[in-house]
């Protein structure tokens, strides 16, 4: 598989933001509606000048893959059968959780919260799949909250260390956005 550097995904998401969103569409409607125009008209969140803190959290939904045989290969002795399965969660994968290090099967939630002294609300959530790392769930987030979150006006970024790439840096400053990003110390060092 090829390597792929993050000016090049940047510049791929800038180009052509994601095209999947129609599931996501409606509920992130049901949350606007119900939840962050109200948070905009109590003045509780400022559109047009938002301070964003963005990180992804784990949704556990099951100890190990939920799924059913197709067969009947187990009451003829085969345990190992590669026959198909009916997956109830077929979108759901196995994804590594960093604060509790371990394994776990489910969603990864990539949340950008309005950051700023008063309040820590919900902007724009977005599950993906637990296998995202975070700074490919910041990409989908953040060009998909400007498709469906064309007004709004951020000023100040707050990320992990995840996002610690010089093209998010020049990003930023293209966009006059003030990023506040923990250095990754595990990072190599550029040549």
């Amino acid at each position: 598989m090829e390597k792929v550097s993050v000016k090049e995904l940047l510049e791929q998401f800038r180009l052509h933001p994601p095209k999947d969103m129609a599931p996501c569409k409606r509920l992130y409607d049901v949350f606007k509606g119900l939840f962050l125009e109200r948070s905009v008209q109590d003045g509780l969140i400022d559109l047009l000048s938002l301070s964003l803190a963005g990180d992804g959290t784990p949704v556990y939904t099951a100890a190990k893959e939920r799924k059913k045989r197709t067969c009947c290969c187990p009451e003829k002795g085969i345990r190992d059968c590669r026959c198909n399965r009916i997956y109830s969660q077929p979108d759901c994968n196995i994804g590594w959780g960093s604060h509790r290090p371990c394994w776990y099967f489910g969603y990864g939630l990539y949340m950008l919260t309005a950051a700023d002294p008063e309040n820590d609300l919900p902007v724009f959530p977005f599950p993906g799949p637990a296998s995202r790392h975070d700074s490919i769930g910041f990409l989908y987030d953040w060009f998909s909250m400007k498709l469906f979150l064309p007004e709004a006006k951020v000023t100040k970024l707050l990320l992990d260390s995840a996002h610690d790439a010089m093209p998010y840096y020049e990003y930023y400053r293209h966009h006059g956005i003030t990023p506040f990003i923990d250095l990754n110390a595990d990072r190599e060092p550029s040549p």
